[in-house]
């Protein structure tokens, strides 16, 4: 019998015979990270039991058969293979703790446990893979000390282990169930050049500007390696900027990472999650340069403008210490019941939101309750919980049916889905959200991103939930402009084909738009104050949405 004890940790390993396991545990997952990060097993869901794993990999030239070999966590057994699964020589098997692993995984071999979960958790326990005769081949105790990320071994199969992120070989990366730390499969012949992506999809959000697309190789040799970088067309859009093929060039003995910039275009129009593919294609060089498995790669896009007049306008993620932080102002400052999002209806219409579900990216936190009817120009607040007992203004206010938002402060993805399901309005924040205080669009329902600290412009208040940061009702921001704000004026109007917008001396009118009844966008004006705003549409009522650099105005406007 062959068999290994190491404690992690210390790394003190204690061999009982030169001759190394013939499966070895190269890798495990237990202390699974927040957010989607964290989604090991690819199904695009983070569950905390699912996306446990360990990897094991055949360390010997033979095939071997684990039909009856078992995985044992704490004394309880947690994975038996109860089918012939013959591991290939120089092969990888990733054991997953439940979902539906999705992903390429190096072309490993890929289940979920046999018990319903490895059961692995966060406090360090002792892991034992057991042989054909219930003989002990491997057992090692982890220790407490984890941080959302894997042990692997280092070099993969023959080191000891050590913190996934730590190896240089990994870029950074938390895990890599099923293949070796570089991400390329286990197997290759070390006298090759390979070259492949190390993923084989990546997501941008349509707002930003840029997505760069690694590329990796590994065995360099004296001769350079080029290939070349392609998009495969599969729609009519310019999202890309007209990205055109690439060709990227590691010089003589460069191993390591390439990134090809891609340019995203915000175009402003509502077309949903979109998918583009690229691919990798005449590589040249190297030792015998070959392309890996990873040879194609999908970028979605995710849709950052809709229809729907619902609009996130403030996001609490990380609630203040103290009584500072009581945003839901019922007397005691919790970090789970203090959060909170905030949206306002933004049409002149009322919206009715009864069951609609609200999640975030890794589950669903809320179903909103029947009979909820936003008003024109009402905001609608989400809290974590507890028992609000503030001044909201006229807002509507729940707690999260689920028993929290669990809201990142370090980014996360807020999505609102109708009763079909259909997704109406998402939104994704970074770690702006981490600053002991509120985000918000500033101006309160302007276009700009929900990033700028709410103390900076809210009078050093640190949140405004249901009013805006002026401590206003929305319905009082944006209704009978002309009275509220001196110098604010819209005319003629009724007008015939043209108008002129007059706000105080020193703001700045950014954008102009014409809304129908319903709220949806017609036309972007001109935002010129020099001249009368030409304006040719059918005669009608329609709205004017005002966005200038202190707040957005919104006024009814008649066209003969």
């Amino acid at each position: 019998m062959n068999k290994t004890i190491f404690l992690l940790g210390i790394f003190i390993f204690l061999p009982f015979s030169a001759i190394p396991a013939q499966i070895v545990i190269n890798e495990f997952y237990a202390d699974v990270a927040l957010g989607i990060a964290g989604d090991a097993n690819g199904d695009g869901v983070r569950d905390a039991k699912e996306d446990e794993f360990i990897e094991l990999v055949n360390a010997t030239d033979s095939a071997i058969d684990l039909k009856e070999y078992s995985i044992w966590v704490s004394g309880q057994l947690r994975h038996q293979f109860d089918t012939t699964i013959v591991l290939a020589p120089l092969s990888a098997i990733v054991i997953f703790g439940g979902g539906t692993p999705a992903g390429t995984f190096g072309n490993s071999m890929v289940t979920v446990a046999s018990s319903g979960a490895l059961g692995l958790g966060n406090g360090g326990v002792k892991v034992e893979l057991k042989d054909t005769g219930n003989e002990i081949i491997e057992e090692f105790t982890y220790p407490s000390e984890n941080a959302h990320i894997s042990w692997t071994r280092y070099p993969d199969v023959i080191g000891g282990f050590i913190s996934h992120n730590q190896i240089p070989d990994t870029y950074g990366s938390s895990f890599s169930p099923g293949t070796m730390l570089n991400s390329f499969p286990f197997g290759l012949e070390d006298h090759t050049t390979y070259v492949h992506f190390p993923q084989t999809t990546g997501k941008v959000n349509e707002g930003d500007s840029i997505f760069l697309l690694p590329i990796y190789l590994i065995n360099p040799s004296n001769e350079a390696t080029t290939l070349t970088v392609s998009y495969i067309k599969t729609q009519d859009s310019d999202d890309l900027l007209n990205f055109t093929s690439k060709t990227i060039t590691f010089e003589p003995n460069e191993a390591g990472q390439k990134y090809v910039p891609i340019p995203i275009k915000d175009d402003s129009l509502v077309e949903g999650q979109e998918s583009f593919d690229f691919l990798l294609t005449d590589i040249r060089g190297g030792n015998n340069s070959q392309l890996s498995i990873n040879q194609n790669f999908t970028l979605i896009i995710e849709e950052n403008d809709f229809d729907f007049p619902l609009l996130l306008n403030e996001i609490h993620a990380d609630p203040a210490t103290g009584l500072e932080g009581d945003a839901n102002q019922d007397g005691v400052r919790n970090a789970k019941e203090d959060e909170f999002l905030e949206f306002v209806n933004t049409s002149i219409l009322p919206i009715d939101i009864s069951g609609f579900q609200l999640f975030d990216e890794n589950a669903l936190r809320h179903t909103i309750l029947a009979g909820t009817i936003i008003q024109a120009q009402q905001a609608f607040v989400v809290f974590g919980g507890g028992m609000l007992d503030g001044d909201y203004g006229t807002a509507i206010t729940q707690t999260a049916s689920t028993g929290g938002l669990n809201l990142l402060n370090t980014g996360d993805q807020i999505i609102l889905k109708d009763t079909t399901g259909a997704v109406v309005y998402a939104y994704t924040y970074e770690s702006e959200g981490a600053n002991n205080q509120s985000i918000t669009r500033f101006p309160d329902l302007a276009k700009e991103t929900i990033a700028t600290l709410h103390s900076t412009v809210g009078n050093f208040q640190l949140y405004s939930p249901g009013k805006n940061v002026h401590g206003e009702d929305f319905s009082e921001l944006v209704s009978n402009n002309r009275v509220t704000i001196p110098n604010f004026k819209i005319y003629p109007n009724p007008t015939i084909q043209s108008i002129t917008v007059d706000v105080p001396h020193n703001w700045k009118i950014e954008q102009i738009e014409v809304l129908s009844s319903t709220g949806q966008i017609m036309k972007v004006l001109p935002n010129s104050l020099d001249s009368k705003i030409p304006i040719k549409m059918p005669s009608g009522i329609y709205f004017l949405k005002i966005y200038t650099t202190e707040r957005v105005f919104i006024e009814q406007l008649i066209i003969k």
